[in-house]
């Protein structure tokens, strides 16, 4: 039988291939979607939701009274006994004037030798919501709702069970888009191969934009209230104004008050509809009566990173959108901003294309973009300052190229703007030989200048604690004192030094390759996975050199390896002493607030560094990124199941 050749032009798709691919994603979407209601679609005996009796309730801690239970202050149990039926939801309504509600929900099965099991589910409620939903999908005759303390004020006005089947939209995108990329990486696999850049930006934005859309209106990455304060502030900061008239569900979001508690975010599609409907009408007043007005946060050199989410909040402030999609544009402007940048970043990059591919996918890395934050800028900026530096020393037989040496050094000053502990990086910039200068002026001019933006960027970040010993830098609690740790430091230098290895040896290896770097997802956990992102990087860094690549050798020399792995270690040092000054009471014996995120900018130096010009990767180009693509898009689905879909939809 004769093969049939796909074949089109470079760079295109035919229609029929691209309608092909939507029409098994259409499949998948609705192929996943019966397959998670399988059971409740097959249950012989349906009856509905079913509203739970206070003669099949019994309970403790509480009182009960027309079927109300209101709590006693201490812990609240409900026990709700059925006749033996498959229950795919539990419900319950509750009024919180003062707190958030924690609970858990045991479920009474028998599994599959008809042995009776419990089933412990975490249920956390915000003061926002007025009712839970909580995926039970099993057989049962008994489900204990136990509300943890403390519980003062808490009144569940009525509890129900529902069998019917709950299709959700998020998890129809999800199949379906994954779906779709895997066929995308599956017939693009030539072009893909030629033209890496676009690996990154097919897998990068489906992703990220269904992160974007999964997430609710509430604090979802590190310090998120804070970042969003600085962007929406900023808006009027440019404006030359002090203060800026602030919306209720604004107010609460710029606050890490009850209202916005990260880990009580919405666990089903019901709870999400209902939280965002609260946002849009403005009444997240569970810390008080909100102000009409705040003050700016004023300009400041890490301001700049803040300019794309400004500018995309400032459009839907514009059309006067609802609040929630308020806060999604401005997290898609970052996720847009940090995609461009690590397009151009692996564009140009001559050898080690897939290490900046997989970098820029890391689940971390693609999670910090699409929430407020600038961890996202400083990670593009960085790519970009890096793929330039290193491309220049690969291209050893021309005379340098002032330009790519000016968008380096632009790039790492831009990228330290914000934290400027990286700005030593810079300093990566002297590895470029001397005679590769076609004059000796243009040398000295460079390596002037690098010193001059190490020394300026550095002052912002000695300076203030030096010379305000009264300083308190982490404005989230604490006994921190920046001043006085630094004082501390200097009169002990011995005893900070054997601190500061021992804390940097204990995290090394799981910061610069394992789920700490690159399967982080902030309060949503970490990668199901994440084990196997340590093998895979490695994997990475010793195969990136297959095709056009391997006629590049990294040819650096052993003192220019030895400067550049002195160079990133000193830099480490400072970011653990940043923590260190910043994070950590004063006199404490241990480093606090430290993430494998604050690699991620350290992470191209050192992969490139661990390369070696006799280890060959003699796999087809087109098999290669095949194989790297595909470990991209796995651990990507895997953090947006872990972190979004299966948590809250």
């Amino acid at each position: 039988m004769k093969r049939i050749k796909i074949q089109w032009r470079p760079g295109s798709l035919p229609w029929k291939l691209i309608l092909i691919g939507l029409l098994i994603a259409l499949l998948a979407g609705v192929t996943g979607e019966l397959a998670f209601n399988l059971r409740s679609l097959t249950n012989p005996d349906p009856h509905g939701a079913m509203q739970i009796t206070p003669e099949e309730i019994t309970y403790m801690g509480c009182e009960e009274e027309n079927g109300y239970y209101s709590s006693k202050g201490k812990t609240m149990v409900l026990r709700i006994q059925i006749p033996e039926q498959y229950v795919n939801k539990l419900l319950y309504t509750y009024v919180t004037p003062k707190l958030n509600v924690r609970a858990q929900v045991t479920v009474h099965e028998t599994d599959g030798y008809g042995q009776e099991t419990t089933r412990v589910l975490e249920d956390r409620n915000s003061i926002l919501r007025n009712y839970s939903v909580v995926t039970v999908n099993a057989v049962t005759d008994e489900i204990e709702l136990r509300f943890l303390e403390p519980t003062e004020g808490l009144t569940v006005t009525s509890v129900s069970v529902d069998d019917a089947p709950s299709y959700s939209k998020m998890r129809f995108l999800f199949f379906a888009a994954g779906s779709f990329l895997i066929y995308l990486l599956i017939i693009c696999r030539k072009m893909l191969a030629e033209h890496v850049e676009r690996i990154f930006l097919i897998l990068a934005l489906p992703v990220g934009i269904l992160m974007i859309l999964g997430f609710s209106p509430r604090e979802t990455g590190w310090d998120e209230h804070i970042h969003f304060y600085r962007a929406y502030s900023l808006m009027y900061d440019l404006a030359g104004k002090e203060t800026m008239p602030v919306a209720d569900a604004m107010y609460q979001y710029m606050n890490a008050g009850m209202a916005n508690e990260p880990f009580y975010f919405p666990r089903s599609q019901e709870e999400n509809a209902q939280e965002r409907a609260v946002g849009d009408e403005g009444r997240w007043e569970a810390n008080g009566q909100p102000e009409q007005y705040r003050e700016t946060n004023g300009i400041h050199i890490y301001s700049i990173a803040y300019l794309p989410q400004t500018l995309f909040l400032a459009v839907g402030l514009l059309f006067h959108v609802p609040f929630w999609i308020l806060v999604a544009m401005g997290r898609a402007g970052n996720l847009l901003f940090y995609c461009l940048l690590c397009y151009l970043a692996i564009r140009h990059m001559k050898r080690g294309k897939g290490i900046l591919l997989v970098i820029a996918l890391f689940p971390t890395s693609i999670l910090l973009a699409s929430t407020y934050s600038y961890d996202a800028f400083i990670n593009g900026w960085m790519l970009l300052g890096m793929s330039y530096l290193f491309t220049e020393l690969l291209e050893k037989e021309r005379p340098v190229s002032v330009r790519n040496l000016i968008v380096f050094a632009a790039a790492v000053t831009l990228a330290s703007m914000p934290k400027a502990v990286y700005i030593p990086l810079i300093l990566l910039g002297l590895l470029v030989p001397a005679e590769r200068f076609e004059k000796k002026k243009t040398k000295w001019l460079f390596r002037g200048a690098l010193f001059l933006l190490l020394l300026l960027l550095m002052s912002t970040f000695l300076l203030p604690a030096a010379g305000n010993a009264q300083v308190v830098t982490d404005t989230r609690g604490g006994d921190t004192n920046a001043g006085e740790q630094l004082a501390l430091i200097l009169s002990h230098p011995v005893s900070y030094a054997s601190l500061l290895l021992k804390s940097i040896g204990e995290n090394l290896v799981n910061c610069l390759f394992g789920r700490s770097v690159g399967g982080n997802l902030a309060y949503r956990g970490a990668l199901t996975f994440g084990e196997w992102l340590c093998p895979f990087v490695i994997f990475t860094i010793f195969a990136d050199n297959t095709g056009v690549q391997g006629r590049y050798r990294i040819g650096l020399g052993k003192w220019q390896r030895l400067y550049t792995a002195v160079l990133v270690f000193g830099v480490i040092c400072l970011v653990w002493t940043a923590l260190y000054l910043s994070y950590t009471p004063v006199g404490l014996q241990a480093i606090n607030g430290v993430q494998g995120r604050y690699y991620i900018p350290l992470l191209v130096p050192v992969y490139l560094l661990l390369q070696c010009d006799g280890i060959q990767n003699r796999m087809k180009t087109e098999t290669y990124y095949r194989i790297l693509s595909a470990g991209c898009l796995f651990f990507l689905l895997d953090g947006l199941w872990s972190g979004v879909i299966s948590m809250c939809f």
